[in-house]
């Protein structure tokens, strides 16, 4: 691995050789270390010229209240679509684990709060009161709540 940072812009130049690790990461774009945020793209001249605005950013939400027979791809893909963008979830949840707790992954809007309770209606009217736990979130301004996009040290 290479690394070239420039400090001017705060930004650095990384050579991955692998080819299946370099994928991985930069799939998954956001990365924090300690407390702070890194965003890596692959590399090109739009990237070098334009950073992400960072609208939002892959988070896991922990759910309670969502009923056993939802905890399958559609319904916790119709549970997470409350919180965010719907990504994943993982295998401790689709093992029916803990009946009472699911993991979903979501592409979460940082211009807003995020959610704690949600409300998932059913087809016959019913609303389901749902609560959401996020095990970890990024760090917020606060005085605007939105994503701090400068790293702290």
């Amino acid at each position: 691995m290479e690394i070239h940072l420039k400090p001017s812009d705060r930004s650095m130049l990384v050579r991955i050789p692998n080819e299946v690790l370099r994928n991985k990461i930069v799939e998954q774009e956001i990365w924090y270390v300690g407390n702070s945020l890194f965003y890596v793209a692959q590399w090109s001249t739009n990237v070098a010229t334009k950073p992400p605005t960072m609208q939002s950013i892959p988070l896991w939400a922990h759910v309670r209240g969502v009923p056993f027979d939802l905890i399958t791809d559609e319904g916790l893909s119709l549970v997470a679509g409350l919180i965010g963008h719907p990504v994943e979830t993982d295998d401790w949840t689709k093992n029916l684990t803990n009946l009472e707790l699911v993991h979903v992954k979501v592409k979460a809007n940082c211009t807003k709060p995020l959610p704690a309770k949600a409300e998932l209606i059913r087809e016959n009217g019913d609303i389901l009161p749902l609560t959401v736990e996020y095990p970890w979130i990024p760090p917020t301004c606060p005085n605007c709540n939105q994503m701090n996009q400068q790293s702290r040290t």
